[in-house]
């Protein structure tokens, strides 16, 4: 008689600890199926150049968007990518910076330029039918980012071949099981 209570309330916590909350995953994997041709009227051999993206990651204050830019056209194609913005459905924007460890590597490679161990730093290039990624994190300590069911993500950054991506932008959308609203 005694074991039976147990065995049901053992049986239980082992259901519940295993199917889990939702709120205790600290990181959400958003997604997106836009897709960004710049410029949108190019014919060959110029060709377009799509942005997708590869992966969003949102944790509790922080957002790591992983870009690719395929160029689709028959000559290469010269980037400039500056600061990205992050829209919130309240409206507010958020700015990114590419990580820490990048920031560094560019600003050593500009020192060796300045003393003329190296060659002036130069825009990227992307051949015909190849790819570049571009990793950009967002920060605000006074939200939970994980709390929105659509981040806006600007493109306007990004320049190709001397033509800014105007008004361009890729929708994040959160995951179904995620707890819209709530406090996390």
């Amino acid at each position: 008689m005694f074991y039976k209570p147990i065995v049901a309330y053992l049986a239980v916590g082992l259901v519940l600890g295993s199917v889990g909350c939702a709120a205790m995953v600290r990181t959400w994997q958003f997604s997106s199926s836009d897709v960004v041709v710049v410029p949108s009227n190019a014919v060959p051999p110029e060709g377009p150049v799509e942005i997708r993206l590869s992966s969003a990651k949102v944790k509790q204050k922080t957002v790591h968007v992983e870009l690719v830019l395929a160029n689709r056209g028959g000559r290469p194609a010269r980037i400039d990518a500056k600061e990205f913005s992050l829209r919130l459905p309240d409206g507010t924007t958020l700015t990114g910076a590419a990580p820490a460890l990048d920031q560094a590597v560019k600003a050593g490679k500009y020192l060796l330029s300045v003393v003329g161990l190296g060659s002036k730093a130069e825009p990227p290039q992307i051949a015909p039918g190849g790819t570049l990624e571009i990793e950009v994190d967002f920060r605000d300590n006074r939200r939970d980012l994980r709390r929105y069911p659509t981040l806006e993500l600007g493109v306007d950054a990004i320049s190709i071949n001397g033509q800014p991506c105007t008004n361009r932008h890729i929708t994040l959308a959160a995951p179904a099981r995620a707890p819209m609203g709530q406090d996390i």
